[in-house]
């Protein structure tokens, strides 16, 4: 009986003769240490305006160029931008940035050299160091595995996790503990840079672009006055984009009463956001008022890059803001596309459907009355040419008489399950194996995992297979 890791079957399928493929008789041992924790799945999208995206010509204007220089960004090559909030990503989010990667290195390579920047809705991040893993389930529960979340901040994995993901975990929070800066999440940011450039060799080419700086600079002051000065305009232009686009599923602003909600929030002395009406606006001081999510990337596109790589949801909600802002400002943006993946880790989790279930059910059951379902040997198939001659004398005898041969029939029956007991015991364990990764299919098949958590095997095969669709070669 060949067993995997931990603790499944290699197999839970097989014909009447395979019975050695049910669960090892023992518990799941531990997930390998991270350099041999292996992806089950690795599904790529990367949308056709990526691949075939080439930087513009000519140069910036006065605004733009201002814009980019306040914030640190190339004033004189194109820039190429993705983003996310503080917080340790999931590898499908990390393609986005590996996606920005590949494209510099093909227009450097093509003579177009152009400069990777991203931007941070830092905003947002209420628990920067909150991490899921993968944790061994408790006995009480079906299943083998559970979902439980720490906040590297503060806490250790404890003994639900196995040695290789508790040794991740930790040298993570050694990364945070020695990261700089005022906040939990800009001590996230630099730490998560630092494992990204460690591990992968990724960097952005400028510092990171913050919502939380963008009201220092004179666009978004100017951007601000309009909305006071043309509150009708920006709203009405931001929820006919919305109405429009209801699949996108970005909510309308709040008008009528007096009251007007703009596409900002304040953000107060506890770190949380609010939304921001009109009637607030001359209240809340300058450096407590962020962009909301359109507002943002909308700005960014418009004035701070040349290409911006959004994941799936903003590849979504980001058509609003196109419609919203060429609407009311008259803006185009710059182009964007879509990047991602997903990459999940081998918790040796079958890949079995309710219909194996039924038929494991089945064949245990079967089995117990009819010997030739455990093999083709001759003492099982002897066995079963008995019970079909029992079969065929009590079918012949009449009802009052039939009992003797019945007792006897399940006698013999009885004495073969003593006898092929472990075989038997083999298509109740396959049952059990089913039942428990039927249990952990959805933990089995969540690609939301910290990137970290993968091997570096897995990453760079990602990152090889993201460079033949943007590059067009093997890495």
């Amino acid at each position: 009986m060949t067993a995997d890791p931990h603790g499944y079957a290699a197999t839970v399928q097989g014909n009447d003769s395979e019975l050695e493929v049910g669960c090892a008789q023992q518990a799941p041992a531990s997930v390998g240490a991270p350099d041999t924790m292996t992806a089950r799945h690795s599904d790529l999208v990367i949308d056709d305006a990526l691949v075939n995206w080439t930087p513009p010509e000519g140069g910036l204007d006065a605004e733009s160029a201002s814009f980019r220089g306040s914030l640190g960004l190339s004033t004189d090559q194109p820039v190429v931008m993705t983003g996310h909030q503080a917080e340790f990503w999931h590898a499908g989010i990390l393609t986005k940035y590996l996606a920005a990667d590949a494209i510099a290195r093909r227009s450097s390579g093509a003579g177009s050299p152009v400069s990777v920047a991203w931007c941070v809705p830092d905003h947002v991040a209420e628990t920067p160091g909150a991490v899921a893993y993968p944790a061994h389930a408790p006995d009480d529960r079906e299943g083998r595995w559970t979902r439980a979340t720490i906040d590297l901040f503060g806490e250790q994995a404890g003994d639900d996790a196995s040695p290789g993901v508790r040794s991740a975990l930790d040298s993570v929070r050694a990364v945070l503990r020695e990261a700089g800066g005022t906040t939990d999440a800009d001590r996230q940011m630099e730490a998560q840079s630092r494992l990204l450039r460690d591990r992968l060799g990724l960097s952005p080419d400028a510092p990171p672009v913050l919502a939380s700086t963008l009201h220092t600079t004179p666009l978004f002051q100017s951007l601000i006055g309009r909305m006071r000065s043309e509150p009708d305009a920006c709203v009405g232009a931001y929820n006919d984009a919305a109405a429009a686009l209801p699949d996108a599923g970005v909510r309308q602003l709040t008008t009528g009463v007096g009251r007007t909600e703009l596409p900002l929030w304040r953000i107060d002395d506890a770190g949380r956001a609010h939304a921001i009406f009109l009637d607030d606006l001359d209240d809340t001081p300058i450096d407590r008022i962020r962009p909301r999510a359109l507002l943002f990337t909308g700005v960014l596109r418009a004035h701070a890059c040349d290409l911006f790589i959004h994941g799936t949801g903003g590849g979504v909600y980001d058509r609003v803001t196109e419609r919203w802002l060429r609407d009311w400002l008259g803006w185009t943006l710059a182009p964007a596309g879509i990047a991602t993946a997903t990459l999940t880790l081998d918790l040796g989790v079958p890949d079995v459907s309710r219909m194996d279930l039924r038929r494991a059910r089945w064949r245990a059951h079967h089995a117990r009355h009819n010997p030739g379902a455990l093999g083709d040997s001759d003492a099982l198939t002897a066995l079963q040419r008995r019970k079909r001659e029992f079969v065929e004398r009590i079918a012949g005898t009449p009802r009052g008489e039939r009992d003797p041969l019945y007792f006897e029939m399940h006698a013999m029956l009885e004495e073969a399950r003593t006898s092929h007991a472990r075989k038997l015991g083999a298509l109740d364990e396959r049952v059990r194996t089913i039942e428990s990764a039927l249990a952990d299919r959805a933990i089995a098949r969540d690609r939301t995992w910290a990137w970290f958590l993968h091997s570096d095997e897995d990453l760079v095969e990602l990152r090889e297979t993201i460079d033949r669709r943007l590059m067009g070669i093997d890495a």
